[in-house]
């Protein structure tokens, strides 16, 4: 379907996605609202403005019920939804700005919601991929470290930006201190004693030098205690499934894995939702990808009451 211009090609004095992006607690949503209007943006100027450039203020609730219609032609129902939600939090911002009235900022929040649901993303991870993963990881400094790396993500359910953000003082007695959590959260996360011993043994040949926990490490083997990025992060994964023979996977996997093996062995939802650092149980229940086989779980385990 092609784009039409749907707004007046102007330049705006300041833009309230500015602000907008300002009120997200990290630079994280900060990108992904920032790529949602400029996608939006692309579409209201028939691909002649950025999502800086383009008048918010002139949007019009037409022409946001034509970009609805093109997100239903052209996007999966959740990423619609979410590219909607993005442009009225920068309407709402624009309302805040003095840029538009409260009337018409109502007429702009009057439109219905997109419909559908999306096919599960991501997949599960069997125990005999995690143990090939494990084993494919070699006896040496990065080996070590990367093995912590599989632990958070599949015995603590971190997210890739928990992982990397851990820092050394952060592992305590209780378990992992989690700082740098999504929405600016903190909480803490147990450790089974199989990530604990796995960190233990990656801390005594990192040393105890302050900084990340899942550090940089040299070719030659140097422990750097800086950070690594997400993306480097992501390489070693890729390295890992190509040592191992395992189908490719993302970060994201162990932490969905992680959520399922509890859900499936019985774990209340809601203790669930504050190991993985969710504010809705719904959050967390959309996580599971094993549903039959955890229900065939639950069934046995309870039986026929009474024999």
């Amino acid at each position: 379907m092609s784009r039409p211009q749907l707004v007046e090609v102007t330049q705006p004095s300041r833009s309230p996605l500015l602000g907008a992006l300002a009120r997200l607690g990290s630079e994280s949503s900060r990108r992904t609202v920032y790529s949602r209007a400029q996608l939006a943006a692309d579409v209201l100027s028939g691909g002649k403005l950025g999502a800086l450039e383009l008048p918010w203020e002139q949007v019009s609730p037409d022409a946001l019920a034509a970009l609805r219609v093109w997100l239903i032609e052209n996007r999966a129902p959740a990423t619609g939804r979410a590219m909607v939600s993005a442009v009225q939090s920068i309407l709402r911002q624009a309302w805040r700005d003095g840029m538009i009235s409260a009337e018409r900022l109502e007429r702009l929040r009057d439109l219905p919601p997109i419909r559908g649901s999306d096919p599960p993303r991501g997949r599960m991870l069997k125990p005999s991929e995690i143990k090939a993963l494990f084993e494919a990881c070699e006896n040496t400094r990065s080996g070590k470290r990367d093995r912590v790396i599989l632990a958070l993500l599949f015995g603590c359910g971190l997210r890739r930006s928990e992982v990397v953000s851990l820092e050394l003082g952060d592992v305590t007695v209780d378990g992992l201190v989690v700082r740098r959590s999504k929405g600016g959260k903190s909480r803490m996360v147990p450790m089974p004693p199989a990530v604990r011993g796995e960190i233990d043994a990656w801390v005594s040949l990192r040393g105890p030098a302050p900084g990340a926990l899942a550090c940089r490490v040299s070719r030659v083997g140097r422990v750097d205690p800086k950070h690594m990025s997400g993306n480097a992060l992501s390489e070693r994964l890729v390295r890992l499934v190509d040592a191992s023979g395992v189908a490719p996977f993302t970060s994201h996997d162990g932490r969905r894995t992680a959520i399922t093996n509890l859900l499936a062995d019985g774990a209340p939802l809601h203790l669930v939702a504050r190991f993985a650092g969710h504010s809705q149980v719904s959050t967390t229940a959309a996580y599971c990808r094993d549903e039959d086989e955890a229900l065939e779980l639950l069934v046995a385990r309870v039986g026929l009451p009474g024999l």
